[in-house]
């Protein structure tokens, strides 16, 4: 009796399949543990800032330190932008070339090395010897025509790696996208690929790269290591498209607002106590309309918190964003196109926080402090400026004689520990 996941569109059909009391199958429950497995948003983030580390460190004293797969297509594209631009390494984008390539494609490609300035290899086959391996794989009647490119493509990545002695690769595969294959429908390495092409095949094979299994031991010996970043991101494959097609065009959008500010610890509490973390960012910060402090009586000290904390409710709001990069923090809020609220909602942002708002004419720009005692560490938490949080931080601080003694000597002692590290591994 044929039985269908109550989950998914698998069913008694697919190899290996089982089910739970629930009719949930095996394939869906490995999904739910690669999400825990591999999480994403800001904790993903972090996770991937600790592989780069990793990364730089391993690639120390080499020209690159790590190789990306480069294709034309989104997934690669984009890749290639989070290895350079998020992750801050220094890949190699190498391109597998089946002769198969479509004009758009190979423009891609170019475009974006160029645009990210990182170098490109490119391996060629033979056209005829790889038009040959098609003809064979399309008279054998076997399921997937594209495991010669498959395999071509982690042969050609790992021998460049090893060429440039670099220890990782960055892979452009993701699970949340493009889901979990059945075990028993996909079977490829070296030996099924020769197999097909020896019986429906003509032409020798001479150019295409072979991925015998001595050679995969010989790189997993190398310590060859395969990362890939996409399964620790958010990502909606349309909106990358945008981004990537777009990421040339400097014309502000009316439909987006920007602001600014200068995000200094006034608090007596140090950086390195929450790991001094240069680059944060959050989606949909809390923006609070009122003050957290009722009222502070300037003759005993005492204060009154203000029990009835609201929300700012922006209309036609899509999603925000909050970034810091080192001491400047800005948000940036993406409305309804369609919207009639923007400049009121710019006018209330403009009087209500304590940041700039950017504009198209300026060139330049005197950018206000926009943090207090508390949401110096929580970043996404935006207070008003007439917030009574930035008077109790300068009220502590004269109060304990215009210094925090505890914070700079931590300060002190993490900086020593830092040069410590660096020396460490300088050599």
């Amino acid at each position: 009796m044929k039985y269908t996941c109550s989950r998914c569109l698998y069913d008694t059909t697919i190899p290996n399949i089982t089910f739970d009391e629930h009719g949930i199958c095996n394939y869906c429950h490995l999904h739910d543990s690669l999400e825990i497995q591999y999480p994403s948003e800001k904790q993903g983030f972090s996770i991937l800032q600790n592989i780069a580390k990793r990364i730089k460190h391993a690639g120390k004293g080499k020209k690159f330190d790590c190789i990306v797969g480069v294709s034309g297509g989104c997934d690669s594209s984009y890749l290639l932008y989070i290895a350079k631009e998020l992750m801050g390494l220094r890949p190699l984008a190498v391109h597998f070339d089946n002769t198969w390539n479509t004009e758009l494609s190979t423009q891609n490609m170019h475009n974006i090395v160029k645009k990210l300035n990182v170098p490109l290899e490119i391996y060629t086959v033979d056209a005829q010897e790889y038009d040959d391996i098609y003809k064979a794989f399309l008279k054998s009647g076997v399921a997937d025509i594209e495991s010669p490119t498959d395999i071509a493509l982690a042969s050609v990545l790992n021998r460049v790696a090893d060429k440039h002695n670099v220890k990782y690769v960055l892979e452009g595969h993701n699970f949340r996208t493009e889901g979990i294959s059945p075990l028993g429908w996909l079977y490829m390495d070296n030996r099924y690929i020769e197999s097909v092409h020896a019986k429906f095949g003509t032409l020798p094979l001479i150019t295409y790269p072979r991925m015998p299994l001595h050679t995969q031991l010989y790189w997993m010996m190398r310590r060859i290591r395969k990362i890939r970043p996409l399964w620790y991101l958010s990502y909606n494959k349309e909106e990358i498209k945008q981004f990537l097609m777009n990421s040339n065009d400097a014309i502000p959008k009316a439909n987006i607002t920007i602001l600014c500010g200068l995000a200094v610890n006034v608090s007596p509490v140090p950086d390195a106590m929450f790991g001094n973390l240069k680059l944060r960012w959050g989606k949909n910060p809390l923006f609070y309309s009122n003050s957290m402090i009722r009222n502070i009586n300037y003759e005993t000290g005492q204060i009154t918190l203000n029990e009835d904390i609201e929300k700012e409710n922006f209309p036609d709001l899509k999603i925000s964003y909050v970034f810091r990069f080192n001491s400047v923090q800005f948000l940036l809020l993406c409305w309804n196109k369609k919207s009639n609220k923007i400049e009121q909602n710019r006018t209330v942002l403009r009087c209500q926080y304590p940041y700039y708002l950017m504009n198209e004419a300026e060139s330049r720009a005197v950018l206000p402090i926009c943090t207090d005692e508390l949401n110096y560490h929580r970043f996404d938490h935006i207070h008003v400026r007439w917030d009574g949080l930035f008077e109790v931080g300068l009220m502590r601080k004269y109060a304990s004689g215009g210094n925090y003694k505890y914070k700079e000597l931590y300060e002190r002692a993490w900086k020593e520990e830092e040069k410590k590290i660096k020396d460490e591994h300088s050599h």
